[in-house]
């Protein structure tokens, strides 16, 4: 079976491994071109291309053209975490279709951000769909699925890899059973839903919510594109808390506190949570109990300490 596959980040090359050591046979890989780090504007090769030049796989940057496409006449397209949308042409040139692996339980949390958006509503199970790209985003026809249970203390790092594992088994298992795209079954649209594309302004932690969402926006959005706050009119990146207590309001959102073992705490609205990992702006990454014995988070007033606000 020859194969097209499409794909940029380090998620898809988990998927692209896995279809090489199953067996397949990639015709040609597709990615998006080199993008140019802030410092000294070097260029830097997506995962997938810097993957396929240690494994001497044919790869092309930007889209094939109908010649190219043509040329290699493909069974079927595979499409995982490419970051564009794929032309028609491309769509219809295989024989079985363009198959992508999205990493929700669809219809739900169909668009750029579903792990992210499913932490942040503290979603319990999450999933992948494998389906049948058409003209909507995300709304093709459904292969298959794979429930996932989300464990407490798991990342967004280690979750989206998971569900990108068990995608790229399930990709695997469609293209050894073909009849599985033939019996593909449409998405109910009474039950999509939608995520958008995360932006650092979501990362601006307000410390006026209730404390258990804020952990788990934290959670969600703290590796990209990041959760910060304010202190002293500097950025303080923050990148992990957790343990949220209910409690009367003697604080005012935002305000630090000390424990009696030097664990820092921050009020929200109904309580309080601990922060455990943070960065303040020009210095490393580190704990939470590291930051508070090198920095006065307090100001003393009439011998009297009053605990500074994050913003």
């Amino acid at each position: 079976m020859k194969i097209i596959y499409f794909g940029t980040d380090k998620y898809s090359e988990l998927v692209l491994d896995k279809m090489i050591k199953a067996g397949n046979s990639i015709h040609l890989v597709v990615t998006l071109p080199d993008s140019i780090k802030s410092r000294g504007n070097k260029k830097s090769p997506t995962p997938i291309k810097a993957f396929c030049e240690s494994k001497n796989i044919n790869f092309k940057v930007n889209m094939p053209n109908k010649d190219e496409i043509n040329n290699i006449n493909p069974d079927v397209i595979v499409v995982a975490s490419y970051g564009k949308i794929i032309p028609e042409y491309i769509l219809n040139s295989s024989k079985y279709g363009a198959i992508n692996l999205h990493p929700s339980l669809l219809p739900k949390y169909r668009g750029p951000s579903p792990v992210q958006t499913a932490i942040i509503n503290d979603e319990k199970i999450s999933g992948t769909s494998i389906i049948l790209l058409n003209e909507t985003i995300d709304g093709g026809p459904i292969i298959c699925q794979e429930k996932y249970k989300i464990k407490p203390e798991e990342t967004y790092s280690e979750i989206i890899e998971r569900l990108f594992l068990i995608g790229a088994e399930s990709i695997n298992k469609v293209l050894t059973n073909t009849d599985l795209i033939s019996k593909a079954r449409p998405q109910n649209e009474e039950e999509a839903t939608h995520t958008k594309k995360m932006e650092k302004i979501d990362g601006h932690i307000n410390w006026k919510q209730d404390g258990k969402k804020i952990i788990q926006i934290i959670k969600a959005l703290s590796e990209k594109p990041g959760t910060y706050s304010f202190i002293d009119e500097k950025k303080i990146k923050i990148h992990k808390a957790s343990n949220f207590e209910k409690s009367e309001p003697l604080n005012e959102p935002g305000e630090l506190c000390l424990g009696h073992n030097d664990e820092l705490y921050v009020a929200t609205l109904g309580g309080r949570i601990t922060i455990n990992e943070l960065q303040l702006e020009g210095k490393k990454r580190m704990k939470a109990k590291d930051f508070v014995h090198g920095y006065k988070i307090y100001n003393e007033i009439n011998n009297e300490r009053i605990y500074k606000r994050l913003s």
